[in-house]
């Protein structure tokens, strides 16, 4: 199953889609190549708390903060 995701950091939204199997720094990966930020300077969050990098995110709203 796909899943499109909405990450915002400040003024700037990155809309994208990914696999429901993909793990939270798989995401953070593809931000890194849009945003230009390493993966360890990411933090993504689901309604306020913070994700696991190996952890299996479900359809959500994810916010970014570097």
């Amino acid at each position: 199953m796909c899943l499109f995701l909405m990450i915002g950091r400040h003024k700037t939204t990155v809309f994208m889609d990914a696999k429901e199997s993909s793990t939270v720094f798989e995401q953070k990966r593809i931000v890194e190549g849009i945003l230009k930020r390493p993966p360890d300077e990411q933090r993504l969050y689901k309604d306020d708390q913070l994700l696991d990098d190996d952890g299996i995110r479900g359809p959500a709203r994810l916010s970014c903060r570097m």
